[in-house]
């Protein structure tokens, strides 16, 4: 898409049109990942072009500009490869830093989806594997912070213990953990499977180093957020001056409320909101603190291994957790907000389309959404036809009129449209970008879609 102007141009006249017709505020690229000297010249001038005619386009209907933000790698080797950083950032209103997924079952030992700091124990190379580290990174080549939107995970990395007796960062994993019940994938687990694995006798770790929890069940290692390590991420993007946090995915939070316990629908993304919007929940409303309400190793030698969880229907579950016994475990005493909370920081939201066709109770849909619980809510994916912005699949229409009638609810919303992601891979970009035309037609058939 990106190689010559003509694909760029191309991709822009359908980009702007698109946009506009159907209601949105904004792109979001999602390229993964630019590669090489082309790729990375090609990326900056497809930003520009797009910018330009937003620019244009705004002025001419006298309408607010479209949004154009991305979504952005955190491996060292990605960003230094694919990305001018400083020419990136003079073009995007944000840079959504997708600061997970820094291990998983690529991998043949266990590590954190999403460690704030790299543990002592990781080699020289994985110490760059932490968010700490990838939002530097971005600063240190050009990005200002007030941009960077640090991405949060409400999913979990799985892995599969090699030897039971060794369960600490970095131990022996023959692969991925076993596939969730409703994410259906090997290797990942959302925030409410990861629930019912810890009120089902899964030890619950909590590892001061890195800042984070991990989770043993047998020989299944899970590395997942919280809402304590949540907390802990809110407040270093408050201290380190970032422009907010960003979430991937609504729809893998416990969005019902009722499976983790604490009475609060979308723990995960609320506890980012009271932190850096200030915006607190109801006092019935209650962080669980899972040390208290989990396994813990100390209830057991470190040796033995425990026994696999028992498995309880999803019917009996949801009573379990509501029940006073199991409330009462749970930690009362809020989080003091800051004073000084900022109430301009972002909380970006991605919704997936993929999270309607989840069976039982993982199915979600854009209706179901909390429109206040985000500042922007960024709907995942559109794809390309012939180098023009367009629907996914059929279902898409109906989808965007539920996430468009969220600003029913919320005026102030800001909704934008994410086109590629990982499944799209990197090849219809480089195709949009390897003539003008191609990239022209994109821009401006994009604006009249989002409209």
């Amino acid at each position: 898409m990106s190689a010559t102007r003509y694909a760029r141009q191309t991709f822009i006249y359908s980009a702007i049109p698109f946009l506009r017709q159907r209601n949105f505020d904004g792109l979001d690229m999602d390229w993964e990942y630019p590669k090489g000297t082309d790729d990375k010249k090609n990326f900056v001038l497809l930003l520009k072009e797009l910018k330009e005619a937003f620019d244009a386009e705004a002025q001419e209907i006298r309408k607010p500009r479209l949004l154009l933000t991305a979504a952005v790698p955190v491996g060292p080797d990605n960003v230094r490869g694919g990305y001018d950083v400083p020419a990136v950032a003079s073009y995007l209103d944000f840079i959504n830093v997708m600061a997970y997924d820094f291990h998983g079952k690529w991998e043949r030992e266990t590590g954190h989806n999403a460690p704030l700091y790299a543990p002592s124990s990781d080699s020289e190379w994985r110490k760059q594997l932490s968010v700490d580290h990838a939002a530097g990174l971005w600063v240190k080549l050009g990005a200002p912070k007030e941009k960077l939107v640090i991405g949060m995970a409400t999913y979990g990395r799985t892995f599969t213990l090699a030897n039971t007796a060794k369960h600490g960062p970095n131990s022996p994993a023959t692969g991925g953990g076993k596939a969730g019940e409703y994410t259906k994938e090997a290797g990942f687990l959302a925030y409410y499977e990861i629930c019912e694995m810890l009120l089902n006798g899964a030890v619950y770790v909590w590892d001061d180093e890195m800042k984070v929890p991990y989770l043993v069940s047998g020989d299944q290692w899970v590395g997942f957020d919280d809402e304590r390590s949540i907390r802990n991420k809110m407040k270093w993007i408050k201290t380190g001056g970032y422009g907010g946090a960003m979430v991937w995915t609504v729809d893998m939070d416990d969005f019902s409320g009722g499976v983790c316990g604490g009475n609060v629908k979308y723990p995960l993304i609320s506890a980012m909101r009271e932190e850096l919007r200030g915006i607190k929940r109801a006092k019935d409303e209650k962080d669980v603190d899972w040390s208290k309400v989990a396994a813990t190793f100390d209830d057991e030698p470190v040796e033995q291994q425990k026994p696999l969880p028992i498995k309880i229907p999803v019917s009996e579950l949801l009573d379990k957790v509501r029940k006073p016994s199991k409330i009462n475990k749970i930690k009362h005493g809020l989080a003091t907000v800051d004073k000084h909370c900022n109430s301009s920081a972002q909380v970006f939201c991605y919704l997936t389309s993929w999270s309607a066709k989840r069976p039982g109770a993982g199915k979600f849909e854009p209706k179901g959404v909390d429109a206040k619980l985000c500042t922007h809510l960024v709907y995942a994916f559109a794809t390309l036809k012939d180098h023009k912005l367009s629907e996914a699949s059929g279902d898409d229409p109906d989808m965007y009129d539920q996430v468009i009638a969220l600003r029913e609810k919320n005026p102030e919303l800001q909704i934008l449209l994410a086109i590629g992601g990982w499944a799209f891979g990197s090849t219809p970009f480089k195709e949009l970008t390897s003539n003008v035309f191609r990239m022209n037609q994109f821009v401006y058939e994009a604006i009249e879609f989002l409209a």
